[in-house]
């Protein structure tokens, strides 16, 4: 069992602990300072064979994923968590951060082992430890089939629910790579229309504001039936003849689920 020592950052830069427990495991934990919430700068550290790095013990609210490896060959290690680029696979939702990690190329009979932490406050309602999934470079990667080894390469090899709401997912794999959590989700978002004319207006060119229900989404919008176009709050449209005109717009959320029914606003332009 690791012994855990508390370790004040003295600098914005990340430094390196090594925690020994009393069976002799060793754990290299990066200490950080505030600045580095979102960013842990992905700096290599020299790893010992069967050593582990990690970004830290306890997943927070402010910082949802934390990361580890253990590599079974000495080398450089380096964890970044960032923000995630592009778009989850069609049916997920991203959970926190992207994990990016460098780490000495091992084998499937003797694999790299990561860990990931998620804190409840990132779990959806409704999801477990059995439902989150894991991806490594935009592929699900399934259970293993033959642990310790990474079969398939890689694998899944334990999903556990702490105590406290966290779930830790373990893989096995022959290298490191970048990686995220993922959930299901099928639920399309809402839309809504907060601002724009309502009835009678003289503006000839009203501008319309709007939101979703699920952060972060994209929109669509048009006006009098035309072509659905991309749209962002606010949105004014081009000028409009006099009379009676209906503005549309429909969110899109992360998973790609499509907003059917939009969100309507009937407005008539006078003089």
């Amino acid at each position: 069992m690791v012994t855990q020592q508390l370790i004040e950052p003295t600098t914005t830069r990340p430094t390196l602990a090594r925690i020994t427990g009393a069976c002799g495991l060793t754990t290299l934990a990066l200490v950080l300072g505030a600045s580095l919430a979102n960013d842990y700068q992905g700096i290599p550290f020299t790893a010992d064979a069967d050593e582990t790095v990690s970004t830290g013990a306890d997943a927070t609210q402010e910082q949802p994923v934390q990361a580890s490896i253990t590599t079974p060959n000495a080398g450089a290690v380096a964890i970044r968590l960032i923000e995630p680029f592009g778009a989850p696979p069609a049916g997920f939702r991203l959970l926190g951060n992207e994990i990016r990690i460098e780490a000495p190329e091992a084998t499937p009979g003797d694999p790299l082992v990561i860990s990931f932490l998620l804190d409840a406050s990132a779990v959806p309602a409704g999801e477990t430890h059995e439902t989150i999934e894991l991806f490594r470079d935009g592929g699900l990667v399934p259970a293993c089939t033959d642990a310790p080894d990474a079969v398939p390469d890689p694998c899944v090899s334990a999903r556990v629910l702490l105590g406290d709401g966290d779930v830790s997912i373990t893989a096995l794999s022959s290298h490191a790579s970048a990686w995220y959590l993922a959930a299901p989700d099928n639920v399309p978002p809402q839309t809504s229309i907060t601002s724009g004319p309502k009835g009678e207006t003289a503006d000839r060119t009203p501008r319309f504001r709007f939101k979703s229900s699920e952060v972060p989404a994209t929109f669509d919008c048009r006006v009098d039936g035309g072509n659905w176009k991309p749209c962002a709050s606010p949105y004014t449209t081009k000028r409009l003849s006099y009379g009676r005109h209906r503005f549309e717009v429909a969110a899109t959320d992360q998973a790609m689920n499509e907003d059917a029914t939009a969100a309507k606003r009937r407005f008539r332009v006078v003089r």
